[in-house]
């Protein structure tokens, strides 16, 4: 889709800096890249659209020193079972979810406290929402409901930007965090899925799409976990009306 709209991709090529430029009425930014093999590319542009995930706060600060975005990498992880093993576990294609909760911001445990101590801890940055570790049905490739039903997302902190293996946990925590909204699945059932990591944003609650307040040229997409997947056309084209906007 990209491709049809004249976007080159150049994949092993990371951003070592970004430097704002001015001549005369115009404004945009030198770009140097840095390849897998060493070498450095420099390029311009008129506008950066920051979309880089987990380190869109690194990419943000090189155009303004001052930004105070700060991305916290949070792990999710997940674990499966195949709900074809006994009749207790069958699904019908529907999620399963918990009554949704807050995990500690330091150590991505789920914590126990009333409504209004949660949004106090949520507004402080202390606390993160989540829907909780929920059952997923997912789809075959012919796009029909497969027997693999994912368990998770199981959230841990503190890891970095790039640790998605080390101290996973185990099958024995996804057994006690959905037992009580499924009874039937045995901790036997269930093994390890996948691991990815969220760039979650320290202070907000909510995705970042704005312009910087210094260079209007750079529109900052930052926050963005997992729905923004769902929702990246729709991304697309709100960025695409402020872009249009003088």
């Amino acid at each position: 889709m990209q491709w049809l709209y004249g976007v080159t991709i150049v994949p092993g090529n990371k951003v070592i800096g970004i430097v704002p430029k001015h001549s005369g009425s115009e404004s945009g930014f030198e770009i140097t890249c840095e390849t897998r093999d060493d070498q450095t590319n420099h390029f311009e542009a008129r506008m950066v659209i920051n979309a880089a995930g987990l380190y869109a706060d690194e990419i943000a600060r090189m155009v303004n020193p001052q930004s105070s975005y700060e991305i916290i990498p949070t792990r999710g992880e997940s674990a499966k079972f195949y709900d074809t093993r006994c009749p207790e576990i069958a699904m019908n294609g529907m999620n399963v979810y918990p009554a949704p909760y807050v995990y500690d911001a330091r150590s991505g445990e789920r914590m126990r406290v009333s409504l209004a101590d949660a949004r106090n801890l949520v507004a402080t940055g202390l606390a993160y929402s989540t829907v909780g570790v929920h059952l997923t049905p997912t789809f075959d490739e012919r796009g029909e409901i497969s027997n693999v039903v994912t368990i998770g997302p199981a959230k841990t902190v503190g890891v970095g930007k790039g640790d998605y293996a080390s101290n996973l946990r185990g099958p024995e925590y996804y057994y006690h965090s959905v037992r009580n909204i499924f009874p039937g699945l045995r901790e036997d059932d269930i093994e390890l899925h996948q691991a990815g990591i969220m760039a979650v944003l320290r202070g907000h609650t909510d995705w970042v799409i704005e312009r910087d307040p210094r260079f209007h040229n750079l529109i900052n997409l930052i926050g963005l976990d997992s729905p923004a997947l769902t929702a990246s056309l729709a991304i697309g084209k709100y960025v695409r009306n402020i872009l249009s906007q003088k």
